[in-house]
């Protein structure tokens, strides 16, 4: 049986396939162009999935609510992660001060990647795009340290979950966090905090046959045409999930022979991008002035950035509490945020303030209140209506 569900959808796919056409790339920019589709295509994966029928066929998708239903669509709680991820703890102040300075290096990384700041950093359809345009185009001006600060955001959020979780790794090498998640029993966080589609990845003997039919069975509306990805050729939600699953498989087909005893994961592609950007490409850089690319890449990566943080600060909420997690917060909002003239004339909510907003929503903070006062632009965090069903799941 194909890996992607019955004879007859494969059928489908194929036609589907057949009858499109991937848009004109110009030739300066092909080799950026790989990176950016598995990116977006990856992100409308998520907000497809996330978002509500009605806001999906309005194409209109908000971060800060498209990570609240994936909070509560995954029932994400404090005690089921107490439960599946929490296990033997080290000496506890060394492994506090260990999971302290991992979570602030990725809100400094995270500040770096945000600033400047976009106008609407929430609104990530393409009036999203629209908003910010002026202020993509001046954030992607030298587009590679935009990627560079995008990855080290994920990177030391792969980095703080070891250190939270307590998962020994070697601090010096680069690689060494992601390895070790993917090598011990954190991997179990895949089914518990890494869901859809974080939780996609490839090696060639993991098992693939049944997910795009439990997919399809959870939320069927997904094989409509509404569902297919917004820009041309529009290939429809299953054909967008087997494409960055195909462009996981082939980097991981690239791999050496030692290093595929792993699977390719979202963070290995940001870690290809930015050795890319860095190390490799210079022609496709300098080429990147599109508004539409600049606008969408700095959107995406925007998305992957809020949820690889918000996920690790949802770990730490469950290992070390909601207490210690504001102490920490405030600790490094007095001693860095207060102190940057820059960050606190920002006209928008900072990403982790927003995210503090939605855990005391959602009743993960408890009576702990979090101190700094909002940003004093229009642009406010969203909250979903916090309705009694959905608590009673959460806890």
């Amino acid at each position: 049986m194909s890996v992607f569900g019955s004879p007859e959808l494969q059928g489908y796919l194929n036609r589907r396939m057949r009858q499109t056409r991937d848009p004109y790339v110009p030739y300066e920019l092909q080799s950026y162009h790989r990176f950016h589709r598995a990116i977006n295509e990856f992100t409308w994966l998520l907000k497809a999935f996330y978002a509500p029928v009605e806001e999906l066929k309005a194409r209109r998708f908000r971060l800060d609510e498209l990570f609240q239903r994936y909070i509560i669509a995954n029932q994400i709680s404090t005690e089921a992660l107490s439960a599946d991820l929490v296990t033997e703890r080290p000496l506890a102040k060394a492994w506090q001060r260990g999971c302290a300075q991992a979570l602030q290096k990725i809100w400094y990384n995270e500040l770096a990647f945000h600033t400047p700041s976009l106008v609407d950093p929430f609104t990530l359809d393409s009036r999203g795009v629209s908003i910010n345009v002026s202020a993509s185009q001046l954030r992607l001006a030298f587009p590679s340290w935009r990627i560079v600060n995008a990855y080290y955001v994920v990177y030391h959020s792969y980095r703080a979950l070891c250190e939270v979780l307590g998962a020994p790794y070697r601090p010096v090498e680069h690689e060494s966090p992601l390895r070790a998640f993917k090598a011990t029993k954190l991997a179990l966080s895949i089914d518990v905090l890494f869901c859809f589609p974080f939780d996609l990845r490839y090696r060639n003997d993991l098992p693939r046959s049944q997910r795009l039919r439990s997919l399809l069975k959870q939320k069927p509306y997904l094989n409509y045409r509404y569902a297919d990805h917004p820009r041309p050729p529009h290939y429809p939600f299953c054909s967008v999930l087997r494409r960055v699953v195909a462009d996981f498989r082939g980097r991981w087909q690239r791999w050496s022979i030692g290093k595929q005893k792993q699977p390719y994961m979202i963070a290995d592609l940001l870690h290809d991008f930015r050795n890319w950007v860095n190390y490799v490409d210079i022609d496709n850089v300098v080429a990147l002035k599109g508004e539409g690319y600049r606008g969408f890449l700095d959107l995406d990566l925007s998305t992957i950035v809020y949820f690889h943080a918000g996920m690790t600060e949802l770990a730490a909420l469950a290992a070390l509490g909601p207490e210690w997690l504001v102490e920490v917060a405030n600790s490094f909002h007095e001693r860095f945020v207060l102190k940057e003239a820059s960050l606190m004339r920002s006209s928008v909510p900072r990403p982790l303030d927003s995210r503090m907003e939605i855990y005391a929503h959602l009743g993960r903070l408890g009576d702990i209140v979090w101190r700094p006062a909002p940003a004093p632009g229009l642009v406010r965090t969203s909250l979903l209506p916090n309705l009694p069903s959905t608590r009673a799941k959460m806890t």
